[in-house]
């Protein structure tokens, strides 16, 4: 409890993107001395009462290829939509946070996104990673050259009590690197165009520089280049799966068709037109769905309970230290684009790169990628830093993919 206390009175002080990095390492660090029965817990399956469309989560189990009703488009108007970023809901201010670009070498003040695209509507589970991993080793796929990290089931605190992880709970413990070469070897089990490739495929043959081996291709996967089935001139073969920029995951998350605890601009709401349909933007610090602010305790047990509906994410009194423990994707209500679990559950990586960069109270962060969303770990909800060869035990993925 004395660590707790001492947590709490940062709470107040510190920027809550902050804590949640710190929170982070010493959860992984607990979770190195967690005892054994946990890991006995972790690997049991419980099927009974499965939801069916659930079942199948982003795959046609059957034939392999892309299910489109596991994905919400968000398909945007020709000049683009502006919306607001980040905890402090940046719209065009100056801000003391650091939001940047995909590749890192830009800061950003406001969100910008002209290309429509497909976001998944639930965490990617163990059970899916698994069967992609399985196809790599004993299944086609076997002789491709795919290899990364097999993950895990979920996530659970050793004083969590009597919680069974299942294979439908979101994978974690993977990196960003086992999450690059995972889609490009999604992509190729479902007949689709893999995204991510060697910076030196321009002009030469594509299948030779996709990124195939998360442990010996670090290098390559950093200066990676992101391309289409129209980039690369391949017809009659739909996009793969790739993960979302931050600004695409800020979106998804932020959209919403609820009046209150919204992103306001000298007095009046700031809207945008997604989908033919106009929409607001939920504030930074927000649950995605509904208004809960989880940094903000004056809300009450009544504000908490509401956010609970949406999101599963540590305990505010206890630090989430250990009670913690994922959910069953899709447990919980969804946001107003019908996406669950964009805030708690599993952190999800995001494609973006952040430079280290130092804060002005002197805290300093690491380079690395971006990864959003809060987990159920921590009670907070908003974007948070990891490296890229951190494989985090509530740190997991959702994945995106270009119209």
């Amino acid at each position: 409890m004395k660590i707790c206390g001492q947590l709490r009175c940062r709470y107040a002080k510190i920027n809550a993107q902050r804590i949640s990095i710190r929170l982070r390492f010493i959860l992984a660090k607990l979770l190195e001395s967690a005892p054994a029965k946990n890991e006995k817990v972790l690997e049991q399956e419980n099927e009974e009462g499965s939801n069916k469309a659930l079942s199948e989560n982003l795959i046609n189990t059957e034939k392999n290829k892309i299910n489109d009703e596991e994905f919400v488009l968000l398909d945007l108007p020709k000049d683009g939509v502006h919306f607001p970023i980040g905890s402090d809901d940046v719209f065009g201010e100056k801000t003391k946070n650091f939001y940047y670009n995909e590749t890192g070498t830009e800061l950003l003040n406001k969100g910008f996104l002209k290309d429509s695209y497909y976001i998944g509507k639930y965490e990617v589970t163990y059970r899916l990673w698994k069967k992609v991993y399985d196809w790599t080793i004993t299944g086609a796929g076997k002789n491709k050259g795919y290899v990364f990290n097999k993950g895990k089931k979920g996530a659970i605190g050793k004083m969590a009590g009597k919680v069974v992880v299942t294979n439908k709970h979101p994978v974690t413990n993977i990196n960003w690197y086992d999450c690059i070469v995972w889609c490009n070897a999604y992509s190729e089990m479902c007949g689709a165009v893999p995204v991510y490739y060697k910076k030196e495929i321009l002009g030469k043959n594509a299948r030779k520089f996709i990124l195939k081996n998360a442990k010996k291709e670090k290098k390559d996967c950093n200066t990676l280049v992101w391309l289409t089935a129209k980039d690369l001139q391949i017809k009659n073969k739909e996009n793969g799966f790739r993960l979302p920029t931050w600004l695409e995951w800020q979106l998804a998350a932020r959209l919403t068709n609820k009046k209150d605890y919204i992103v306001k601009k000298h007095g009046k709401p700031l809207q945008s037109t997604v989908n033919g349909k106009e929409w607001f933007f939920t504030k930074g610090r927000a649950i995605s769905g509904d208004k809960y602010d989880v940094t903000n305790q004056i809300q009450g047990k009544a504000g908490e309970k509401s956010g609970r509906r949406y999101a599963n994410f540590g305990d505010y009194m206890m630090c989430g230290l250990t009670y913690y423990h994922t959910l069953e994707i899709g447990s919980l209500l969804p946001n107003s684009l019908g996406i669950y679990d964009m805030s708690g559950n599993a952190e999800e990586w995001c494609l973006n790169y952040v430079p280290k960069h130092r804060f002005s109270d002197g805290t300093v962060i690491l380079a690395g990628r971006v990864s959003s969303g809060g987990d159920c770990f921590v009670p907070f909800v908003c974007m948070g830093y990891a490296g890229q060869g951190s494989r985090l035990p509530v740190l997991g993925l959702r994945l995106c993919r270009t119209k």
